[in-house]
């Protein structure tokens, strides 16, 4: 049977959500688009609203198959092709239908599935978790997915704010979906909940993990969004958020912040 063969619908290493270290927005310096045909020039930051600060790259090139079967995540397409950049990609998670979705293929070793993809401080579209279950009008920019059905908890989880990105694990519970999970997943919420086993994984280790130890995942009424934290009492131990009613919660790495690209990702 024919194999697959992925082409990046665009290759982002210097997109405002792309690899870390070379996002302008960071103050990285400028990487370059490649297309099916060679290399490709430099990219500009995407700000608020997803609209590209570089009127000359285009937002899709061409399908991103030829054919055959597509990859499931970009882990898959990491496994398959080591040298893969970062950028967005078709994928058809198993229990899914098809969607192009943007791959972290730097940060430890790469293979990161974006799920949500915005501004601090502000949401993709203005919707949360809890009330949408697939915005997604650019991957790159400006996307919210909830998560798919075959990803539990065992998968590692990571939150991206700047430069600085942090992988963590959702603690498993004795029945059910764990609550992170649960928001992630479903977009139930269930407040302040504590997750596990963070670490600095970008490429300048400044990601602060003791600043993702709990997320409030909204309480279902008023308070809709996500934050991660340090400490749930303390608004300057925020790490990143996708929280829109106080604005108090806009720190990114713990410094004041409510402009820097933010993303979760699992693999």
């Amino acid at each position: 049977m024919r194999g697959w063969v992925v082409v990046p619908l665009l290759t982002l290493l210097t997109a405002a959500c792309g690899s870390v270290g070379n996002n302008p927005k960071d103050g990285g310096g400028g990487g370059g688009r490649a297309g099916a045909g060679g290399a490709g020039g430099t990219d500009g930051s995407a700000g608020s609203g997803g609209a590209s600060s570089d009127s000359g790259v285009p937002d899709a090139s061409a399908d991103a198959h030829d054919g055959g079967v597509l990859p499931i995540s970009c882990q898959q397409i990491k496994q398959q092709n080591p040298a893969a950049a970062s950028g967005v990609f078709t994928i058809a998670p198993l229990g899914a239908a098809e969607e192009s979705v943007f791959c972290e293929m730097s940060v430890d070793n790469g293979g990161w599935t974006a799920f949500y993809v915005g501004d601090n401080g502000s949401t993709p579209g203005g919707v949360h978790f809890e009330n949408a279950a697939n915005a997604c009008p650019d991957p790159a920019n400006a996307c919210l997915r909830r998560v798919p059905v075959t990803i539990d908890e065992t998968h590692d989880f990571a939150v991206k704010c700047g430069a600085a990105v942090v992988k963590f694990k959702i603690p498993p519970t004795d029945g059910g979906v764990p609550p992170v999970l649960d928001y992630f997943k479903n977009g139930l919420s269930h407040q302040w909940q504590s997750v596990s086993n963070a670490v600095a994984i970008d490429l300048a280790l400044v990601g602060k993990a003791n600043l993702v130890a709990d997320f409030w995942t909204g309480d279902g009424a008023t308070n809709f969004g996500w934050i991660a934290a340090g400490d749930r009492n303390a608004t300057t131990t925020t790490f990143a958020n996708g929280y829109t009613p106080n604005a108090g919660w806009n720190y990114c790495n713990g410094a004041g912040d409510a402009t820097s690209r933010v993303m979760l990702l699992y693999r």
